[in-house]
């Protein structure tokens, strides 16, 4: 009786038993899998950690960026831009934007006609260069004017009237004087809008020209880009305005004699030889 019982119990335990066994493992793939994400998680963690002590020094690097550098990076000139759409053209010069609207010539135009308009723009691109000149001349004037105002406002020549005058003269105290060569794009900004339509026109027809069966050949700096053509044109205007209009600064003192000088001071000194030597 006793046996039968052990048996019983033996069998009524074994299915607990077995289901305990194929319980256990399953925990222990869980504890796994648990473990595993924490540290995927604890993973994630350090490169978010690493990532930000990256930007971290990044930004502190470029807080460390010397002042010279920065001025060199803000005085860098803007990158040009020709953009070709269907009314023209929208050219960026040096910052500053330009739309040129070009009109195509009727379609049976003949040759010669073509080539009228072509002697045409490029008499408007020599008046252009011949107003840019004129445009930075202008503008050297109006910064003389600047620079002269400031002078007297300094000087107490010019005294201010009211509250408004007296603000107007602070702040041009405060911009002070600015170099003569400075130039203003709203004063230079006619010129270049005519030089650039002059140019537009002259890429636009000759190869019209040349397809009609005319002959039309591109000159000196036309074969340029029009960005650079034109930055060209300005260059040479901006030189030659500034070397007529512009004082050259004054040389340093210095103990070193001129050739002139040395010539002036031998020339007195021969004459004292002369006249001691003729008066003993």
């Amino acid at each position: 009786m006793r046996s039968l019982i052990r048996i019983a119990a033996k069998a009524g335990r074994y299915p607990f038993t077995r289901a305990a066994k194929l319980v256990k493992p399953k925990k222990k793939e869980e504890v796994t899998a648990r473990k595993i994400n924490k540290e995927e998680e604890l993973a994630a963690e350090e490169a978010n950690t690493k990532e930000l002590k990256k930007e971290v020094s990044k930004e502190s690097e470029e807080e460390n960026i010397d002042e010279e550098t920065l001025k060199q990076m803000l005085a860098a000139s803007p990158r040009d831009e020709v953009l070709v759409n269907a009314s023209g053209l929208e050219v960026t010069l040096r910052g500053h934007d330009y739309k040129i609207r070009l009109t195509k010539p009727a379609h049976g135009a003949e040759p010669q006609k073509l080539q009228t308009a072509l002697s045409r723009n490029r008499e408007l691109l020599n008046k252009s260069t011949a107003d840019l000149y004129r445009l930075h001349c202008g503008n050297i004037e109006k910064n003389k004017q600047h620079n002269q105002m400031i002078d007297e406002i300094a000087k107490g020549i010019l005294k201010p009237e009211n509250d408004k005058m007296k603000a107007n003269f602070a702040n041009l105290l405060e911009k002070g004087k600015i170099p003569l060569d400075t130039w203003n794009e709203n004063v230079l900004r006619p010129g270049i809008q005519n030089a650039l339509v002059a140019r537009a026109n002259i890429d636009l027809l000759i190869p019209l020209i040349n397809m009609r069966g005319g002959e039309a050949e591109y000159k000196g700096q036309e074969a340029l880009p029009i960005n650079d053509h034109i930055n060209a044109l300005r260059d040479m205007t901006a030189k030659e305005a500034s070397e007529d209009n512009i004082p050259p600064p004054e040389k340093p003192k210095t103990d070193e004699w001129t050739i002139q000088e040395f010539f002036t001071a031998a020339v007195i000194v021969i004459i004292i030889a002369l006249l001691l030597r003729a008066f003993i």
